[in-house]
């Protein structure tokens, strides 16, 4: 078993836990049936939040796409005692290149999501829509504050307050994603990530990773950490760790970081000392293992069974799409 440390020194972010006027679910995750159709955008309009947010334009020239945004996780550490990280979606939106803001799906109710039940590459769709044809800067998720929570291994549901600060994680990840209050109970989550709408549609695969987003305990805090990738073009990486005995090493970070530096993504090694990199567009990544790590909310894993307390390189690999790329065996 692993160590899980709290670092105490992070005060949690004030938001509001103010529900929308609309009915809510509570944390229970909402299943197929009882998905709420996506709404237009109806600022003020009765049953919806009255939103602060930027500029919602509509798509203009050059014809439309379709936009569908899928939602996934990367496992959680071996003992984290969790058993449903629950994010309530209210809105989704795309900022183009000029800063013009496009909604691509809307709820009057959230659309709740147990982020867990979709881990390691499987992914649930969480809203479609028309946009532009164009380039796109950033993808945003609008999240209800009070659909939101998690569920131990107990039963017991605790509600989730939204840290907005920089990343504390040792390789940098996070970086990319910020987190503001929109509104009266909730916040905007916004991941820099440049795009072009091409083909009949796109595909956007957002993951997002609890094991770097999520600071555990009484009053668990997420400091949200995503990656995305867009599915024509994405793949993934898998391979093993052991030590200098041949035995697993479990619960090292693994992280992919792309030829332009940027840190891509990051899981962790199960009982077996196997690990699986997804949502990775397609290219050349280098690997880094970490055997005593912090996460991007200053969650603090440690390693079973490395040889070492230090960071070590885990060589390069290529992706290729629709592909999960064989690393082979990492000596620790």
């Amino acid at each position: 078993m692993y160590q899980i440390v709290r670092n105490v020194m992070f005060a949690a972010a004030a938001f509001s836990l103010a529900a929308c006027s609309a009915s809510q679910s509570g944390l229970a995750p909402s299943g197929p049936a009882a998905v709420p159709a996506a709404k237009a955008p109806a600022q003020g309009h009765k049953g919806h939040r009255h939103y602060r947010g930027p500029r919602v334009v509509d798509p203009i020239g050059g014809g439309t796409k379709m936009l569908n945004v899928n939602l996934s996780d990367a496992s959680l550490p071996n003992g984290s005692g969790i058993q449903a990280v629950n994010i309530g979606i209210d809105q989704i939106m795309v900022t183009d290149t000029q800063g013009n803001v496009t909604t691509v799906a809307q709820y009057s109710t959230p659309k709740v999501v147990n982020v867990m039940a979709y881990q390691d590459g499987a992914a649930t769709p969480i809203g479609s829509g028309d946009v532009s044809q164009m380039t796109y800067a950033s993808l945003t998720l609008v999240v209800d504050t009070a659909s939101s929570g998690i569920v131990t291994a107990n039963a017991a549901t605790r509600a989730l307050s939204f840290l907005n600060e920089g990343t504390n994680s040792s390789s940098g990840f996070g970086a990319q994603t910020k987190t503001a209050p929109y509104g009266a109970g909730a916040v905007a989550i916004t991941f820099s990530y440049p795009f072009k709408t091409q083909g009949s549609s796109v595909n956007l695969d957002v993951d997002v990773n609890v094991m770097e987003s999520l600071l555990p305990g009484r009053s668990p805090q997420l400091r949200p950490s995503l990656s995305v990738a867009q599915s024509g073009i994405e793949g993934g990486a898998q391979g093993t760790l052991v030590n200098s005995s041949g035995a697993p090493v479990t619960n090292a970070v693994v992280v992919a970081v792309a030829s332009d530096g940027t840190i891509a993504a990051t899981t962790f090694t199960d009982s077996n000392g196997e690990f699986l990199l997804h949502t990775l567009n397609a290219g050349q990544y280098t690997l880094t293992i970490y055997n005593q790590y912090v996460s991007a909310a200053g969650w603090i894993i440690n390693a079973t069974n490395p040889t070492s307390s230090a960071m070590m390189p885990g060589g390069t690999v290529h992706v290729v799409q629709g592909q999960s790329a064989q690393v082979g065996t990492i000596a620790d």
